[in-house]
């Protein structure tokens, strides 16, 4: 079983950026697979040992998807409360 390494600020900026190309209109595989890239390349020099999980698109798309939903929701909230 492999450690789980907590993303740290770096990380979820390059992820919010990559999320902010695809609202851009970029392909949403083409940026998952540059995240994975860059994400991936960033540990390895670091000095941490990597396996095929660490980062990997899998993982890349959930993260999208759980920084778009989060940010819609909060999007609706704010225009929610702004119309009140």
């Amino acid at each position: 079983m492999s450690i789980r390494i907590p993303w740290d600020k770096y990380e979820a900026a390059i992820l919010l950026d990559g999320w902010l190309r695809i609202k851009d209109g970029i392909p949403r595989n083409q940026v998952i697979n540059l995240i994975s890239y860059q994400l991936r390349k960033k540990a390895v020099n670091q000095g941490i040992n990597i396996d095929s999980v660490f980062r990997n698109t899998n993982g890349i798309g959930f993260q999208l998807m759980s920084m778009a939903s989060a940010f819609e929701a909060t999007l609706s909230k704010m225009l929610y409360l702004a119309s009140s």
